[in-house]
């Protein structure tokens, strides 16, 4: 029996890339009824795990692995949608803390539970076995 072959950096790279397009157009298309885009989803979400007090626009340029530019220019959308409000620190007028409106709070399950449906469809050939140790191998890599 022949050993099987490693793949090569190149495959590697087409497979992921190939996976993160598909992924991303299911989330996307799921998200156009909500008027979203992924990174605001993404942002809202990371809002949303973050309790009362809201969490820091740095924290969250950190959690989503952007520039804090690019996280003012995700909020900017989201406050005038009214999805998202800040508040400014009474001891640091440059911290921002983030947190879900009524309505980001409304929103937020409805959205999730159609990409949840959309991308375990798009999956259902993997186990959830699989699924898991898939996102293992992610995050050891993101390290």
């Amino acid at each position: 029996m022949d050993k099987p072959k490693d793949l090569s950096a190149y495959e590697l790279c087409l497979l992921q890339t190939k996976t993160n397009r598909a992924m991303h157009e299911i989330i996307s298309s799921q998200l156009k009824s909500n008027k979203l885009t992924t990174m605001e989803w993404l942002l809202l979400n990371t809002i949303a795990g973050s309790g009362k007090s809201g969490m820091q626009m740095s924290k969250i340029a950190n959690v989503l692995d952007v520039t804090l530019p690019q996280v003012t220019t995700l909020t900017t959308k989201l406050v005038s949608s009214r999805l998202v409000y800040q508040k400014i620190s009474t001891n640091d007028s440059r911290v921002r803390n983030l947190s879900l409106t009524l309505k980001g709070k409304r929103l937020l399950p409805k959205s999730d539970k159609l990409i949840e449906e959309a991308v375990s469809s798009w999956s259902r050939s993997i186990t959830p076995d699989q699924m898991r140790m898939y996102a293992k191998v992610l995050e050891r890599l993101t390290r």
